[in-house]
C-alpha cells in the first residue's frame, strides 16, 4: 500500500440501473491477518507455515526479512526447496523434503525438513500454503511413540502367552 505495509485489497463493483458506477474498496493489513492465522501454526518444536502468492512472492514467513521477496531469492542455494516452491506456484498439492537453514530468527546449519503444501483458491488467483517440520523432530516423535508402544506390545504378547498356556492346560 501507499502507507508502506502489505495489504489485501478487496473491491466490490457498484452498479446503478445496470451501469457500472465504480467500486467500493477496502484495504486489510496482510501482516495482521497472517499473524492471527499463521504465526501460531506450530508443528513439534520448530515447524512452521509459509505462504507464496501465485506470482512467486513470499507473502508470509516466520523468518524475519523474507516476506515480500521473490522465490528465486529465498530459495537460492537450496535446489530441493526451489523445486518445492515451483510446484506450489503451479498450484499443486503435495509433500516434499528439502534442506533450509532458517527457523524463525535462528540461522544455522541447513536441516532436512518435511513439508506438505496446497493451494488456497481466491477468485482468479491462489495462495499456496506450506507447513514444514524438521526431520529430526518428526523422528523424535516417532521414537517417543515407539517407547510407549514397546511396553504395550510386550504386555499384549505376555497376556496372549499366559492365555494360550492356561487354555492348553484346561
Amino acid at each position: 500500500s501507499v502507507q508502506g505495509f502489505h495489504t489485501i485489497a478487496l473491491h466490490v463493483p457498484v452498479f446503478k440501473n445496470g451501469t457500472f458506477r465504480g467500486s467500493l474498496g477496502v484495504l486489510m493489513d496482510f501482516d495482521a491477518i497472517s499473524r492471527r492465522y499463521l504465526e501460531n501454526v506450530r508443528v513439534a518444536e520448530t515447524g512452521y507455515a509459509f505462504v507464496y502468492s501465485q506470482k512467486g512472492v513470499l507473502l508470509y514467513s516466520p523468518v524475519p526479512g523474507l516476506a515480500g521477496k521473490r522465490y528465486e531469492e529465498v530459495t537460492e542455494g537450496y535446489p530441493e526447496l526451489r523445486t518445492t516452491v515451483e510446484a506450489m506456484l503451479r498450484g499443486e498439492t503435495g509433500n516434499a523434503q528439502f534442506e533450509f537453514n532458517r527457523v524463525r530468527s535462528w540461522i544455522g546449519k541447513a536441516v532436512v525438513k518435511h513439508a506438505s503444501y496446497l493451494p488456497i483458491h481466491l477468485e482468479d488467483t491462489f495462495w499456496s500454503v506450506c507447513v514444514a517440520t524438521p526431520e529430526s523432530e518428526i523422528l523424535a516423535t516417532l521414537q517417543r511413540f515407539g517407547l510407549y508402544l514397546l511396553p504395550l506390545g510386550l504386555a499384549v504378547l505376555l497376556l496372549t502367552a499366559v492365555g494360550v498356556t492356561l487354555g492348553l492346560r484346561h
